[in-house]
């Protein structure tokens, strides 16, 4: 319990410094925008701000959903330590949709695709006609402490502008994070 309990002031923290980011990237967007970390292997979702434009998503404000399986799982896993990549993968990347990557080989390399663009896509890996960018949030210390995203409607979104968009908002964010320490 007490090692649960010190983790709230910072996602609390993080939330709050996220929270105007957020309003700007769903404004900017027009997509729905999500903020999450990583516990285990999953990601759970410190706030989500939803768009009309967007697919309603089972995603709330808590809620947990597989790692592996999300873009902004995997851009949080693209900066983790291998220790953490490799108990993921020891625990089997599980189908959560029919084009979730569910090998090591694939997942080692899209985790290396998303280090070189600084961005990852969930292309309905999660859920069938919803895709997402999604970017890491970095502390001041340069340790990933969560993500930020976007998601939409598959023929409805144009990934570039919401890629560049998410991107910018957590490298703000992450600014502002080494600001405040």
């Amino acid at each position: 319990m007490f090692e649960l309990g010190q983790h709230v002031p910072r996602q609390r923290d993080l939330r709050e410094a996220a929270k105007p980011y957020m309003n700007d990237l769903r404004e900017a967007t027009g997509y729905s925008v999500h903020l999450a970390v990583l516990d285990g292997d999953s990601v759970v979702y410190l706030d989500v701000l939803r768009s009309p434009a967007a697919p309603p998503l089972p995603i709330q404000m808590g809620g947990r959903w597989p790692a592996h399986g999300t873009g902004i799982g995997k851009a949080i896993l693209a900066y983790s330590s291998d220790g953490i990549v490799n108990d993921i993968l020891a625990g089997g990347l599980a189908r959560i949709s029919r084009r979730t990557i569910d090998t090591p080989g694939r997942f080692i390399k899209e985790l290396s695709r998303i280090r070189e663009r600084g961005v990852s896509f969930d292309l309905e890996e999660s859920r069938a006609g919803v895709v997402c960018a999604a970017a890491p949030v970095f502390d001041t210390n340069g340790e990933v402490v969560g993500g930020l995203s976007v998601s939409g409607w598959h023929n409805k979104i144009n990934l570039d502008q919401a890629a560049a968009a998410v991107r910018t908002a957590a490298l703000a964010l992450s600014r502002e994070l080494g600001r405040a320490s």
